[in-house]
């Protein structure tokens, strides 16, 4: 991945790769976790909490912005 505002890449494991895709995929974090967690036949709380840390990691290297519901749409 590449960050637009430093210039810099950041490389992904392949689960964390699938992590992404099933992020872009589905329409909550939620979403996702339930699919992740059937696919590699793991539980859900595990797969959420994984889920939770990848992006919070992602924020934290200016990777991901975290949007909600009560967000104004621009």
């Amino acid at each position: 991945m590449l960050n637009l505002g430093t210039g810099k890449y950041h490389g992904l494991n392949p689960t964390a790769g699938r992590m992404l895709e099933m992020l872009e995929e589905a329409p909550t974090i939620g979403a996702a976790a339930e699919l992740l967690a059937e696919e590699y036949a793991q539980g859900l709380g595990q797969i959420e909490d994984d889920l939770c840390e990848f992006c919070m990691d992602l924020r934290a290297r200016g990777l991901l912005e975290i949007v909600t519901n009560d967000s104004p749409t621009v």
